[in-house]
């Protein structure tokens, strides 16, 4: 029986390739000597580009009397790749390695690990807002799980639909969703506590974004019981710190401050980058909030992530800090280089929605600052238009009040009039609640 190195040495040497010829730039010579002697395996990339340099598919390197064994080793290689290009927002070529990988190895049709791969295939499309693909796709996942009895990977996968109407802020779905989810959950004999907690996380996120925050708060809290009862702490961290969101946003000082030092002693001790930068950028939101944008600044400097999520409300901290500290030019520098496009493919909280387009209110205000009256109302009434997709907000209060503000300076006094009275009634309304 050939092995996989002995056939790519075997193909190299009838082609008259030298081994350098075959690393190329991809690769290194040494690389290629080990991975033909057997000493090393190549990785799902480095076997198909050796594949098309040696003018051969890559089923052909496979071994033919044993295709159906699969080489765990490598696929798992793959999958761990695949999440890495998940977690950085590279869908697109999350998916190319997916397909890659169903293309190549007879992956047993209702076995788990093509549910797997599909359920990942499912999450990164609907990411790209393909959704009718991603349905496609999730729902061969689940059927698969539950024609093996795996009732608790089949729940986990069908709460992956809650993310198509995230996007379209269709809650109402999202929580006949989870309930489809935990109905699944309760035919499994075994139970799945990571599914528990998700399933709270989730809810908790749904409520909250209905603007029932006490059940939201409830629902955390429960999660964060069964950590400690179970000594499981998935995702501690990122519970941690949404409990310290809605307390922030609530004007609970005393928990916000609590909750987000547990979330940052959960990340640390995870050593998760993504989640630190994001709890740095909380609390440089409520040192603004506070009116110390000196201090914002300097928890802004910790953040390290890079991914574009992020990066978008990074923007706005530090903007709104230079607003606040009265360097209008740099203020606009900043605001000027924010792409909200980038927000495309994201699943925004309602809040993380209102938050971020009334930056454009920021921006309208440093641009007035300034004296550029005509640019200001431009940029508020862009905000404007972006809030009013919801009703009701400390944010509509916030805009409004800040155009009535701006009118007044172009002595429009009955557009100044019309929208204090519009802030005014919905201040009114609100109750001291963020949103409705």
């Amino acid at each position: 029986m050939e092995s996989l190195g002995s056939k790519i040495k075997r193909i190299r040497k009838e082609l008259h390739i030298t081994q350098s010829q075959l690393a190329d730039k991809d690769m290194t010579k040494s690389m290629i000597s080990q991975i033909e002697n057997n000493i090393a395996t190549p990785s799902m990339k480095n076997l198909k580009i050796i594949a098309d340099r040696l003018n051969k598919p890559v089923s052909f390197f496979l071994d033919q009397s044993n295709r159906n064994v699969l080489p765990l080793n490598i696929i798992n290689d793959e999958l761990k790749s695949i999440d890495i290009l998940i977690n950085k927002l590279e869908y697109k070529k999350a998916i190319e390695k997916l397909n890659l990988l169903l293309k190549t190895y007879n992956f047993s049709q209702y076995g788990k690990l093509n549910g797997d791969i599909l359920f990942k295939l499912s999450e990164c499309l609907g990411a790209l807002n393909l959704f009718h693909e991603s349905q496609e796709n999730i729902d061969k996942a689940i059927k698969i799980y539950e024609n093996n009895q795996l009732f608790s990977d089949a729940a986990m996968a069908q709460m992956e639909k809650i993310n198509r109407y995230v996007k379209e802020y269709d809650y109402k779905t999202c929580l006949d969703i989870l309930d489809v989810a935990m109905d699944k959950y309760n035919q499994s004999i075994i139970k799945n506590y990571f599914f528990e907690l998700n399933y709270l996380y989730l809810k908790a996120m749904i409520n909250s974004s209905l603007g029932n925050f006490e059940n939201a708060i409830i629902l955390l809290n429960d999660a964060i019981r069964l950590s400690k009862e179970k000594h499981i702490y998935y995702n501690s961290d990122m519970i941690y710190q949404t409990l310290a969101c809605i307390n922030l946003i609530n004007n609970n000082n005393k928990l916000f401050l609590y909750n987000i030092k547990k979330a940052k002693q959960f990340s640390v001790f995870t050593e998760d980058n993504f989640r630190l930068s994001l709890i740095n950028i909380n609390y440089a939101q409520y040192e603004n909030i506070n009116d110390k944008p000196t201090k914002a600044l300097e928890y802004l400097t910790e953040v390290k992530s890079e991914r574009k999520d992020l990066l978008i409300f990074y923007m706005i901290e530090k903007a709104k800090a230079n607003y606040l500290l009265k360097n209008y030019k740099m203020s606009l520098d900043l605001f000027n280089k924010i792409n909200y496009k980038d927000t495309n493919t994201w699943y925004l909280h309602k809040h993380d929605y209102l938050f971020m387009w009334s930056a454009k209110i920021y921006h309208g205000l440093a641009l007035m600052k300034i004296g550029n009256l005509d640019d200001a109302l431009i940029e508020m009434k862009i905000g404007i238009s972006k809030l009013e997709v919801f009703e009701n907000s400390i944010y509509h209060i916030f805009a409004y009040k800040s155009i009535s503000e701006l009118y007044n300076l172009m002595h429009n006094y009955k557009a100044a009039f019309k929208y204090l009275k519009l802030a005014n009634t919905m201040e009114s309304f609100l109750k001291e609640l963020p949103f409705k």
